[in-house]
């Protein structure tokens, strides 16, 4: 069936990206088809698994969110981007996401939340996922102790924020790696 439904809206078959795929079957369909392991051993199934993680990027900054959104989509990040982190918090402990969330960037200053607020949140449904925190204020890297986050101070070039994506990125996946092979 998935076969049909990708060869129907990508005539060359399964070798096409997680952002293609996503663009072409709706959210429920992807993840219902993941969830089922229709593509097991499947061409598709291959690249899906070679694909880098889903970030999830949390800033009330429009301009700034879609800026980093960019840098990390042009790098060959799948980024979902969110304004309000009780939203984003409410999505990821609901499971509304597409795909498992491999990182997540948050600033720190936000209305309704902060950031610290934010992972000390997510920290009791989701203690191992990787967070980097972006902020302009030096001072806030204290509010994140014990929370096992990476803190970064604005200005982040895009080199540096490529540079600790990647890193936290692959510490994910080890770290994930090993818990599997537990």
């Amino acid at each position: 069936m998935c076969q049909r439904l990708v060869e129907r809206v990508h005539p060359r078959g399964c070798g096409i990206g997680r952002i293609t795929l996503l663009q072409y079957f709706s959210t429920d369909l992807a993840k219902e088809v993941l969830d089922l392991n229709l593509l097991v051993n499947s061409p598709l199934e291959q690249t899906i698994s070679r694909m880098p993680a889903t970030l999830l990027l949390i800033d009330d900054n429009a301009v700034q969110a879609a800026t980093r959104q960019t840098i990390l989509k042009r790098a060959g990040y799948f980024v979902i981007a969110a304004l309000n982190p009780s939203r984003a918090l409410e999505q990821i402990q609901g499971g509304e996401f597409p795909a498992e969330i491999g990182l997540v960037i948050t600033d720190h200053l936000m209305p309704g939340m902060s950031g610290a607020d934010f992972v000390k949140a997510l920290r009791k449904t989701n203690p191992t996922v990787p967070v980097l925190v972006i902020s302009g204020l030096e001072e806030a890297e204290e509010e994140y102790q014990g929370l096992n986050v990476t803190f970064r101070i604005k200005p982040l070039l895009p080199d540096h924020l490529l540079a600790t994506v990647h890193g936290l990125v692959q510490a994910g996946n080890r770290d994930s790696d090993s818990l599997t092979a537990q």
